[in-house]
């Protein structure tokens, strides 16, 4: 029988079901809600082998689908420079803002987006990320890449300042696991900054199978505040602090699959420009997540080794 990913407990029955709305990936996926925490798994359960069917050629994390001279390509690589300069502006990650520029990891580097904005600021950024194309492209970057996952790829013990799970932790098959690697090799004292969609904020309970961080099949864990507090417990990790923000995309995101189904534009710089131009709804979005006391779409931790 299925268990929660985050405290092992029991799985309650399917709550939600849905198809890929973003690229369309064929199969039936649903999500099964945990009976203590209410964090959810996306079931059929599958192992790492099985995770790259779920991302096509196109996904927007792993490369520029316009090609590398053409000037959709450049516009591109100026959307995700700002985005991952917004990023830096999180709650997670106030943690390197705070601390001296040391050794960083990066999971889920993609193409380097957010180390080359640490490498600015004095960072030396290690990276681990399947996608080999992604990996590349980060090398270029100036950022130590490794091509697989936690559970593939050795880390050296005791090692970095800072980690970092930037929307990447809800794609790991088993996220407690990872969370242990990774702090093994965190120096004692050393911190994690988790960013993840917030399965219980009021967007996510609103439009269920329609909400845009949902992304099934790819996000195989779908985490609450307690449910992340009680992973990064297991794996070793003491809790710092948490939170909540509105993400600019996401209630733009949702509505567009509440009217259409899907993703009006799911490819390169057309899904880039879309979810540029959905910065525009953030104040709406914001007042939304204010007026209805769920927290916002995105769930932030920042903890340490003990």
């Amino acid at each position: 029988m299925s268990s929660c990913g985050c405290c092992g407990s029991a799985l309650g029955p399917v709550g939600i079901r849905s198809p890929d709305r973003l690229h369309g990936v064929p199969g039936a996926f649903v999500v099964a809600a945990c009976t203590l925490c209410a964090s959810g798994r996306t079931l059929p359960l599958v192992g790492e082998a099985d995770l790259a069917a779920f991302y096509p050629g196109v996904y927007v994390a792993h490369g520029d689908s316009e090609g590398a001279g053409s000037a959709g390509a450049a516009a591109s690589r100026l959307i995700r420079r700002w985005q991952a300069s917004r990023m830096l502006a999180s709650p997670a990650l106030s943690a390197a803002r705070e601390l001296a520029p040391g050794r960083a990891l990066d999971v889920g580097c993609g193409r380097g987006d957010l180390g080359a904005v640490l490498l600015e600021r004095g960072w030396r950024v290690d990276g681990v990320e399947p996608s080999p194309g992604a990996v590349e492209a980060a090398r270029e970057r100036g950022i130590e890449a490794r091509a697989g996952t936690l559970g593939s790829v050795g880390l050296e013990p005791s090692a970095y300042d800072l980690a970092t799970f930037m929307h990447s932790l809800e794609h790991t098959v088993e996220p407690v696991e990872d969370l242990r690697r990774v702090a093994a090799a965190l120096r004692p004292g050393g911190t994690v900054a988790v960013t993840v969609p917030h399965f219980g904020g009021t967007q996510a309970r609103l439009f269920r199978g329609r909400w845009f961080h949902l992304d099934l099949p790819r996000h195989r864990h779908h985490f609450t505040a307690e449910g992340l507090r009680r992973a990064l417990d297991e794996a070793g990790l003491e809790v710092r602090r948490t939170a909540t923000s509105t993400s600019a995309v996401g209630l733009a995101g949702s509505l567009q699959y509440a009217l259409l189904g899907r993703w009006a534009l799911r490819e390169g710089l057309g899904f880039r420009l879309t979810a540029a131009l959905s910065q525009a709804t953030w104040p709406l979005a914001r007042l939304f997540d204010l007026a209805a006391r769920g927290g916002g779409d995105l769930l932030h931790a920042v903890a340490r080794r003990r």
